[in-house]
């Protein structure tokens, strides 16, 4: 334990949100079971880290975080404090124990996170062919599968349901809500060979013109961004 508690806190992860984390990478019920690295020497080299495991569930669990590269709004912190009270997943009448009770281990959160990525996969993505640019998988060659793709969807997401002034009034209406945020959307804009050879993904600048590109084309989704831009970093 104590070599794991110091290898979570190298990572910046409190050691109680580990299990939320360990649920994420373990459970059947969980999109991403079996393809987030859990320091083993059977890991396979193209998992996704932990610690990147870690901010995705963050942004769901402690709503914050939900910001997209290229702008400073924190969508899910809005999200919490205009909406979530208003939300009929949470029967607490203050927001301060609604976030507690939303936020606990096994709490609302963890049921809108599991439907919501399992619906981006679903929808965005597949994992039969590894060969394919939308790869549920192999960090290093899909296109949708990394800390910048995962981290732009759930922030978008947060957008839309502050922007839409939405509130989640059960599990069974999140799989609607995604619907709604991906109407429009071109289910291959993540199946394209985007020409990323000798690209540092997590660099600032390619983050943030990932970041531009999905948010100028929610705006007009007739046409996809152009392939080149992705290898070309926002100055």
């Amino acid at each position: 334990m104590a070599g794991v508690t110091e290898r979570l806190k190298d990572s910046g992860i409190a050691l109680e949100d580990a299990r939320s984390i360990t649920w994420a990478a373990r459970n059947s019920q969980s999109p991403f079971c079996g393809l987030v690295e859990t320091g083993t020497e059977s890991d396979k080299s193209d998992l996704l880290q932990w610690n990147v495991m870690g901010t995705l569930i963050r942004i769901f669990r402690d709503l914050k975080g939900g910001s997209l590269y290229h702008a400073k709004n924190d969508y899910a912190k809005r999200w919490k404090d205009k909406y979530l009270l208003d939300s009929d997943l949470i029967s607490s009448d203050n927001l301060i124990d609604a976030y507690s009770e939303w936020s606990s281990l096994d709490g609302p959160w963890k049921q809108v996170f599991a439907i919501f990525w399992l619906k981006v996969k679903s929808e965005l993505a597949q994992d039969s062919n590894e060969s394919r640019q939308n790869y549920w998988g192999g960090t290093r060659k899909s296109n949708i599968f990394n800390k910048i793709s995962l981290t732009i969807l759930a922030a978008d997401f947060f957008k839309f349901l502050v922007t839409s002034k939405k509130t989640i009034s059960s599990i069974s209406a999140i799989d609607n809500l995604v619907d709604d945020w991906l109407e429009d959307v071109n289910r291959d804009y993540f199946d394209q060979d985007w020409d990323l050879k000798g690209v540092k993904k997590d660099s600032t600048g390619i983050k943030t013109r990932w970041s531009e590109n999905w948010s100028d084309y929610r705006e007009t989704p007739d046409k996809l961004p152009q392939v080149k831009s992705f290898r070309s970093p926002r100055k």
